[in-house]
């Protein structure tokens, strides 16, 4: 997984549009508790560091600088196919 930051380019230096600058790298196979997941993914409100990420048993929360994962809901039966679509609900 490959996290850019949008970067504002600098009227005064030879930069005169905005660019993408590489964050941070993350090889996700190495990474116990990511399997079988849905590529789509929301970024957790207030928290840019933060991205949510759906599978057949859960839904979790995974801190790309940290590169940690915390359980947000397990589901007590769990879906029958992997998530095609990670779509919530966002009112």
């Amino acid at each position: 997984m490959f996290v850019y930051q949008l970067c504002q380019g600098n009227v005064d230096e030879s930069i005169h549009d905005d660019f993408f600058d590489l964050e941070h790298r993350i090889l996700i196979k190495e990474i116990e508790g990511f399997s079988k997941f849905a590529m789509q993914f929301k970024y957790k409100r207030g928290e840019r560091d933060v991205l949510i990420f759906a599978t057949q048993e859960k839904i979790f929360e995974f801190n790309y600088v940290t590169k940690t994962i915390k359980d947000v809901v397990v589901f007590t039966t769990s879906l029958s196919r992997q998530p095609e679509f990670f779509l919530t609900d966002t009112a």
